[in-house]
């Protein structure tokens, strides 16, 4: 039976690129047994980087950095964050991240 390896992380390309690398080794190992996808932002840069790659499902999903300060942002940081659903997370057996 399939697994499923979800990658994330985003901001930059000091944080994506890691993440596909290590998604290319995990499928020369082992591509018969694990699909991958990709979770991020749509409209961050790991949409546009990951977009571009062949067979590589990206899955947006909404999300905030936490604010550093305390103020009015803290109230609607949980309520950004936490809903958001993960298609297909059965049979997942690793989620990466990079932050």
């Amino acid at each position: 039976k399939m697994k499923k390896v979800f990658f994330s992380g985003g901001g930059t390309g000091g944080h994506i690129y890691p993440a596909l690398a290590i998604r290319e080794i995990l499928l020369r190992q082992y591509q018969e047994v694990i699909q991958s996808a990709f979770i991020g932002l749509p409209d961050g840069m790991e949409a546009g980087i990951v977009g571009r790659i062949p067979d590589l499902p990206f899955l947006p999903v909404r999300a905030q950095g936490m604010p550093r300060e305390l103020n009015l942002k803290w109230l609607t940081f949980p309520g950004l964050c936490i809903p958001t659903r993960i298609p297909s997370l059965k049979n997942v057996l690793l989620l990466i991240v990079f932050s």
